[in-house]
C-alpha cells in the first residue's frame, strides 16, 4: 500500500536539475490543507531568486515512511 503519491512535471525535472545542489522541503500540515491531506514538495531557488517547485507529494497519512517513499520515488 503506498504511502505517497509523488509527481514530476518536465518543467520540474529541469528545475531540479539545474537548480538542485540546494534543496528544501515544503511541508504543509494536514490542518492548513482544505482536502485534508498532507501535502509536501521539494523546492529549491532559480537564478532569478524565485522558488522553483521540485516534485510535488500527497500523502494517505503522515508518517517517516511516507517522508522516505518521497525521497526515494524523487531520485
Amino acid at each position: 500500500m503506498p504511502a505517497c503519491i509523488t509527481w514530476m512535471t518536465r518543467r520540474m525535472w529541469n528545475d531540479l536539475v539545474r537548480f538542485g545542489d540546494v534543496l528544501f522541503l515544503d511541508a504543509q500540515k494536514r490542518q492548513y490543507n482544505e482536502e485534508g491531506f498532507p501535502y509536501c514538495a521539494f523546492t529549491m531557488v532559480d537564478y532569478e531568486n524565485t522558488v522553483a517547485i521540485g516534485s510535488d507529494t500527497i500523502y494517505t497519512e503522515e508518517s517517516h515512511v511516507g517522508y522516505i517513499q518521497m525521497i526515494q520515488n524523487t531520485q
